[in-house]
C-alpha cells in the first residue's frame, strides 16, 4: 500500500466540494465497519476501541444525501459506487456478492483524505488481520501529522501503531507507543488497558505501577468503556494465540497490590486471570 493516495484537493474544490465529499466519505465509512462486523466479529471487537464509528443507519444517509444532490443539481465523485451499494441491499443472497471492505474504506479516504478516514482505515486493516499494512498507514500518519498539535487525533494514531506492533509480536515497541497515546491528557482509556498487561509481561514495574494508577485515576470498574476494552483486549488476545497471561515472578508483588486495590486496574488484572482468558 503506497501513501498518499492518487488524489489531489485544491483549495478550490475542498471549499466547493468538502461537503459532499466528508459526508460521502462518512456513508463510506458507516457500510465498511457494518460490513466487517459481519465478516470477521472477533477481529472487529478486538479493535472497535481504536477509533468511535460514525453513527446512524447507512441507507437513510444514503437516501437523503443522493435527494440533497438532486435538489442543488450537482454532482459527487464516488455517487455511482454509493448507489451500486444502495442496490445490493435489494439482493436477498449477500454472501453470493462478497464486498472487501477495506477496498470501501479506501474509497472514503480518496473522497475525503483526512485524520479519521486514514484511523478508519487503519483500524480497519487490523480489524481485517492486514496488520503490516495497518502499520503503514499509522506510520505515514506519524510522518505527516504534528501529534503534539493534533489533541483529538494524535494519541489514536500512537494507540493504532502500538496495537499493530503488538499484534506483530513487538511487545517493546508496542508498550511505548501505548504509553505515549496514554500520557495524553484528552486520551482514552483503551491505550492504559492495552499497555498494562505488556509492562508487567516485560517486567517493567514502575512503568506497569503508573499505567495502573491511571487507569483507576480516569474510569469506574463498572464502566461501560472499560467494559468495552477489556472485551477487546480479549479479542486480540485470541487473535493472537496468546491467551496465556503468565506474569513474570518479579512482578507476582505488584499483580496482589493491583488486584488488593479493586479498581479498574483490578477489573483488568481479573479479566487477564480469568479461567478462558488466561
Amino acid at each position: 500500500m503506497t501513501f498518499p493516495f492518487e488524489f489531489h484537493l485544491t483549495p478550490e474544490q475542498r471549499e466547493r466540494e468538502g461537503v459532499e465529499r466528508r459526508e460521502l466519505s462518512s456513508i463510506f465509512q458507516v457500510y465498511a465497519q457494518r460490513l466487517v462486523a459481519r465478516l470477521s466479529t472477533t477481529g472487529w471487537r478486538a479493535h472497535a476501541s481504536l477509533l468511535e464509528p460514525p453513527r446512524g443507519d447507512w441507507l437513510g444517509l444514503a437516501r437523503r444525501f443522493l435527494g440533497t444532490l438532486r435538489e442543488r443539481g450537482r454532482s459527487c465523485v464516488g455517487t455511482a459506487l454509493l448507489r451500486a451499494l444502495m442496490e445490493r441491499e435489494r439482493v436477498v443472497d449477500q454472501v453470493a456478492l462478497p464486498l472487501d471492505p477495506v477496498e470501501l474504506m479506501t474509497t472514503a479516504v480518496r473522497i475525503w483524505p483526512s485524520p479519521e478516514t486514514y484511523l478508519g482505515l487503519g483500524q480497519m486493516l487490523l480489524s481485517r488481520g492486514r496488520v503490516a499494512e495497518a502499520r503503514e498507514v499509522y506510520a505515514y500518519l506519524m510522518r505527516t501529522m504534528d501529534l503534539d498539535e493534533d489533541a483529538e487525533h494524535g494519541w489514536r494514531v500512537r494507540e493504532g501503531l502500538g496495537l499493530a506492533w503488538e499484534a506483530r509480536g513487538q511487545r517493546r515497541l508496542a508498550l511505548g507507543c501505548l504509553e505515549k497515546s496514554a500520557l495524553r491528557a484528552n486520551a482514552g482509556v483503551g491505550p492504559l488497558v492495552a499497555a498494562w498487561p505488556l509492562a508487567v509481561e516485560l517486567g517493567r514495574l514502575e512503568r506497569a505501577r503508573w499505567l495502573a494508577e491511571a487507569l483507576d485515576a480516569r474510569v469506574q470498574a463498572g464502566s461501560l468503556r472499560l467494559a468495552r476494552c477489556l472485551d477487546g483486549l480479549a479479542a486480540r488476545r485470541e487473535l493472537g494465540e496468546r491467551s496465556d497471561w503468565l506474569p513474570p515472578a518479579r512482578m507476582a508483588s505488584e499483580v496482589r497490590r493491583v488486584l488488593g486495590a479493586d479498581g479498574a486496574a483490578a477489573a483488568l488484572c481479573r479479566s487477564l486471570l480469568a479461567p478462558g482468558v488466561s
